[in-house]
This record gives structure tokens, C-alpha cells and sequence, in this order.
């Protein structure tokens, strides 16, 4: 690592404006100050643009660039890298911010583990910044690992926007992300990224506010978008697939659990929100879709095989009699891969 690496942030903008200038502002007014901010304006039809030109001229560090269409977060991160000079590539989202001490923690943290990534811990609140509730599965201590494939086998978190990526990393990824609009994306961005890392560290500093917005939540809460939740998540998990039977299986017990914890995510968060007849619809979809996987993945792990069981029958409970049926099968494709893959251990 030389003595003062450039850390290029990228921040996608898309109908944010009330938020840019906390956002902005965090990234510019850093303890460690040789960053330069990629602004990239997703075609957002708000007033963003006038405040991104405004920072661009006060602030030689901030580099605006703009799509001729709106093509979503995956593309305009591919976008951001792609005019970044860094030795180092970081991500904020246009709602959140940071803490001023975050990229000199996570720079010092990845010379001293001579890594490749880090990965640092956040802090849930609201859009006014007041701390909710923290119920996501976060790292409690420093973890330092031999290799990207180790870290995705312990403790894969996929959200971006939790890593600062050494620029060799997104050069080795880069030719398979595809320039596709998707959700979730980063269950395949961050997943390949690691794929390629050496060392690599995590850390359970809160180095990252994420802002909850209650639009997005209202969104998730429509069958038409848990069906795209469903079809994309798919769509990430049948690339990854491709991915590593090209480059290896070494990652493969890490892309199990992904599938897994994909379908468990959608099943705990996504269905609940649902009317009932909805719920069904998206329940029918989800086990069209992730029965397959399942069934082609088999064994992730007694405790994982057990949650999404256990996932199963909280579904099959909340159904009607005629929906029953597609359950159970999903019930027998992951039973019957549990008992092959335990009777050849």
C-alpha cells in the first residue's frame, strides 16, 4: 500500500435530492481526505443534478457522470468504477452517509492485514438519523482470513455499500457482471469480488449509517415486486451457478447457503407483507423458482437444512388447501437432497 492511497467513492443518485447534500458531505469531509466522490445520476427526473453540478464545481474531488437512461444501481456502480482512478473502490448510497473517521479506520485496518477488502459494520436509522432497532446478523468481533473463499464460506455479508474493495478486485470481476438492472445485486457483485480476494478482513466497527426509507418499504410490500424480488434473485443465483462451474467449486458450500438464505429472506421479510391471496400467488412463484435450487444445492448444513424447513412449514401453515401441494413438494426436494447428501458423509 503506498503511504497516501486515492479511495474513489461511488455514490449513485436516483430521486434523492433531499438527501445529497448529508451524503456528499460525509464523503468530503473526511479525516482522511484523498477521495474522490463518483457521482453517478442514474437519469434521475428530481432536482439532483443541479446539486451534484454545484459540488462538482466547488470540489475538484467530486467527478459527475450521467446516464442517457435510467439502468439501475448494479449498472451505475459499473458505471462509477469505470471513470474511478482509486486505489481503492467504496460505495455510499444517495440516502446514507458516513462517519468522518470510516475510510482512514478501513484503510489502516487493511494495511495492517495486508488485505484486499474490508468489511465494516453499520448503523440502522431512520431518514432523520435517529438509531431503530438493529436485527440483522452483524459481524461482534475482528475477523482477519486467508482468502476471499474463506471469508464467503464464514461470514459473507453482501451488502456493498459495508466494503472497501482494493481496484484490482473490480478489474478481475468486472468482465461477469452483466450490464443487467436487478435486485439484489449485490448477493452476485460482492460474492464475485470476494471470489478473487486474498486476505482479507472484517471488522464490527459501525463505520456506515443506513437510512431506512418507508417509500422503498411500501414498495417491497407489493406482489409485483416480490415477484421481481423472485425473479431477479433467481436470475443472481443462476449467474453465480455459471460462474463457478467455470472458475471452480471452491465457493461452492458459501453459494448454497446463498440460495438459501435468498429463499429464507423472501419467505421471513417479503410474504409477510402480502394479503393473503397475494401471498399465495408469490408463494406459487417463489417454489417454481427456488424449489429447483433447492433441490439442486441439497445439503447446506444441518442448522440451514433446519431453518428452511422450518421456513417451509410456517408457508405451508398459511396456505389454503389447493395451494398445499407445491409446498410439499418443496418440503420433499430439500428432504430427499438432505438424506442423499448425509448417507454419502
Amino acid at each position: 500500500m503506498t503511504d497516501r492511497p486515492k479511495i474513489s467513492i461511488i455514490v449513485p443518485v436516483y430521486n434523492s435530492e433531499a438527501f445529497l447534500e448529508r451524503c456528499f458531505g460525509s464523503i468530503l469531509d473526511q479525516s482522511y481526505d484523498n477521495v474522490e466522490l463518483i457521482v453517478v445520476n442514474d437519469r434521475s427526473p428530481d432536482d439532483s443534478n443541479r446539486i451534484i453540478e454545484a459540488h462538482a464545481r466547488s470540489d475538484p474531488r467530486v467527478v459527475p457522470v450521467e446516464h442517457e437512461t435510467n439502468r439501475g444501481l448494479h449498472v451505475s456502480r459499473m458505471t462509477g468504477f469505470r471513470q474511478a482512478t482509486g486505489d481503492y473502490i467504496g460505495y455510499v448510497d444517495s440516502d446514507d452517509w458516513v462517519p468522518a473517521n470510516t475510510f482512514e479506520t478501513a484503510l489502516n485496518l487493511l494495511s495492517d492485514h495486508e488485505a484486499d477488502f474490508v468489511r465494516f459494520n453499520f448503523r440502522l436509522v431512520d431518514s432523520d438519523g435517529n438509531p431503530l432497532p438493529d436485527n440483522f446478523r452483524s459481524p461482534t468481533e475482528r475477523n482477519a482470513f486467508a482468502s476471499g473463499i474463506d471469508y464467503l464460506e464464514m461470514k459473507f455479508y453482501p451488502s456493498m455499500w459495508s466494503y472497501l474493495h482494493a481496484r484490482q478486485l473490480w478489474e478481475k470481476a468486472l468482465p461477469f457482471f452483466p450490464e443487467e438492472r436487478f435486485i439484489g445485486e449485490d448477493n452476485l457483485t460482492s460474492f464475485i469480488l470476494a471470489f478473487f480476494a486474498g486476505k482479507c478482513v472484517s471488522t464490527p466497527e459501525r463505520l456506515y449509517y443506513y437510512a431506512t426509507n418507508p417509500a422503498s418499504l411500501m414498495r417491497e410490500g407489493s406482489v409485483a415486486n416480490v415477484r421481481t424480488q423472485i425473479d431477479d434473485r433467481h436470475r443472481i443465483l443462476v449467474l453465480l451457478d455459471a460462474f463457478l462451474k467455470k472458475h471452480g467449486d471452491r465457493a461452492r458450500p458459501a453459494y448454497a447457503r446463498l440460495v438459501h438464505d435468498n429463499f429464507g429472506l423472501i419467505i421471513d421479510q417479503m410474504l409477510p407483507r402480502l394479503a393473503p391471496e397475494e401471498k399465495a400467488q408469490a408463494a406459487l412463484h417463489l417454489l417454481e423458482k427456488f424449489g429447483p435450487l433447492i433441490q439442486a444445492q441439497g445439503y447446506a448444513g444441518v442448522t440451514r437444512y433446519q431453518q428452511t424447513r422450518q421456513a417451509l412449514d410456517t408457508l405451508q401453515s398459511s396456505l389454503s388447501w389447493r395451494l398445499l401441494e407445491p409446498v410439499r413438494r418443496g418440503k420433499r426436494f430439500l428432504q430427499d437432497s438432505y438424506q442423499k447428501r448425509t448417507a454419502s458423509l
